[in-house]
């Protein structure tokens, strides 16, 4: 996937806030003597004290959760069986942040927007065997 892709959007679909949010930065940054970057990471891995839109935290509140109500059954995969055989990329924390800095401080980077993931890929039923194992 490419962010020079067009936005997938139709009469069918559900409004995407984050077309909304980068429309109104775009305008906005008309009206001032700014320019804007946008960023779009993909599974966020990584602690972001605060901020719960993080796959770590939602993941360790699951298994906490699970485990209280379930205590001997193994940790259920919460997801769909496409995601548990599929493959997905991640992207560290570390890894957005370092690259947000970049993208502010260089002249280059303005007025666009960028995929950010660490370029590996995970396939969901391996990956839930470590986490479950982890929180067991």
């Amino acid at each position: 996937m490419e962010e020079s892709d067009p936005w997938i959007t139709g009469p069918d679909l559900p409004p995407n806030f984050y077309y909304a949010q980068q429309e109104i930065l775009i305008d906005a940054s008309k009206q001032a003597a700014w320019d804007w970057v946008v960023t779009y990471p993909n599974d966020v891995i990584g602690v972001a004290k605060g901020n719960f839109m993080n796959l770590l935290t939602s993941i360790a509140l699951y298994a906490v959760v699970s485990k209280r109500l379930n205590k001997d059954a193994e940790l259920p995969f919460p997801g769909s069986q496409t995601f548990y055989t599929k493959f997905d990329c991640f992207t560290s924390s570390i890894l957005h942040a370092d690259f947000v800095i970049w993208a502010a401080t260089e002249p280059k980077a303005s007025n666009q927007a960028y995929n950010v993931v660490n370029g590996d890929v995970e396939r969901g039923q391996k990956m839930w065997a470590k986490v479950a194992g982890r929180f067991s």
